[in-house]
């Protein structure tokens, strides 16, 4: 049993190293942490706001919810949009004008999705949100897939996140 998680692990090791190789690591580091700097932003706005006004925001473990909500619906779509604006034009083909649109309208979506929470819009623009979220995140994974095997299983897991958001959307 301890073979075939091996040899998945050092698969996605090898991907995640080749993928590594071919990175302009300052280009990749700048498109990388430029999204993610709103994000830290409207998530501590989103953790203050639940902290010292827990009447006004909806009951939810906000301690848990906001570090999943930064890695799986912020970090993960800035991770992917910044391997592929940082590789060479050769490596990435198409990716380019399909992956790196859908990783931009994902990081927006996860800001809209907080700053309804945050303004209490109606749970049914949150739940449309996390839906077009998940349904885009779903959509892509053959294109991370065919960029880095790493990436397609972020992409995955973000997809399988913005899912559960519209299920906690719909349960405010």
């Amino acid at each position: 049993m301890k073979t075939p998680f091996r040899r998945s692990g050092m698969r996605l090791l090898c991907s995640f190293a080749q993928l590594y190789a071919v990175l302009k690591k300052p280009l990749f580091f700048f498109c990388f942490l430029l999204p993610c700097a709103p994000s830290v932003l409207l998530a501590s706005l989103v953790g203050w706001k639940a902290m010292f006004f827990p009447a006004v925001m909806p009951a939810f473990c906000w301690w848990i919810l906001l570090p999943l909500w930064f890695v799986f619906s912020c970090a993960a779509p800035a991770l992917c949009a910044a391997a592929v604006l940082s590789m060479p034009g050769e490596h990435c083909g198409r990716c380019l004008s399909v992956f790196v649109p859908v990783c931009t309208m994902q990081l927006l979506l996860a800001f809209l999705w907080a700053l309804l929470l945050l303004y209490r819009a109606p749970a049914l623009l949150c739940l449309l949100t996390a839906a077009a979220a998940a349904i885009a995140a779903l959509l892509c994974i053959g294109y991370a897939m065919r960029l880095c095997l790493g990436l397609g299983i972020l992409w995955i897991v973000s997809g399988i996140w913005n899912t559960f958001l519209v299920f906690l959307s719909a349960a405010i």
